[in-house]
């Protein structure tokens, strides 16, 4: 059995306990969130490692392990921060934002909400409202 394959075997194991009812829920999530936190960083820790590597193989793609990788680059992003055009824009966006919640929040339900320059009935936003989870603080180990 490799080392995959036993961690595997280890979390179903407390992912059963849980099903079965002879380890708490919390305790459990807490132990495997502990578990994410400790893989997340192993998982950095050996990336630029790994990185060079996989750039050994090439360009395409390739399988190792039952795995198909390729190494490319991610989608890049523009930054706007530095435009005025830019900032005014959000700037203006956030007022609206901000003037659409406090009609939605001030009005009764059913009336219609009417711009008082135009005439026009305002569509209001709709709120969609988070589920409730569990936050945890791990200190650092």
């Amino acid at each position: 059995m490799n080392n995959t394959e036993i961690i595997l075997k280890q979390i179903a194991s407390i992912v059963n306990a849980v099903e079965n009812g002879t380890v708490d829920g919390l305790d459990a999530f807490i132990e495997l969130k502990k578990i994410d936190k400790k893989l997340s960083s192993a998982i950095d820790g050996v990336f630029e490692t790994a990185f060079s590597d996989a750039s050994k193989y090439g360009t395409g793609e390739h399988l190792k392990n039952g795995v198909i990788f390729s190494v490319r680059a991610t989608a890049g992003r523009w930054d706007f921060k530095n435009c005025d055009m830019w900032i005014d824009q959000k700037s203006q966006l956030e007022n609206v934002e901000k003037h659409l919640k406090s009609l939605k929040n001030s009005h009764k339900i059913g009336d219609p909400i009417v711009d008082h320059s135009t005439g026009e009935i305002i569509t209001l936003p709709t709120f969609n409202a988070g589920k409730d989870t569990i936050f945890l603080k791990i200190p650092k180990m």
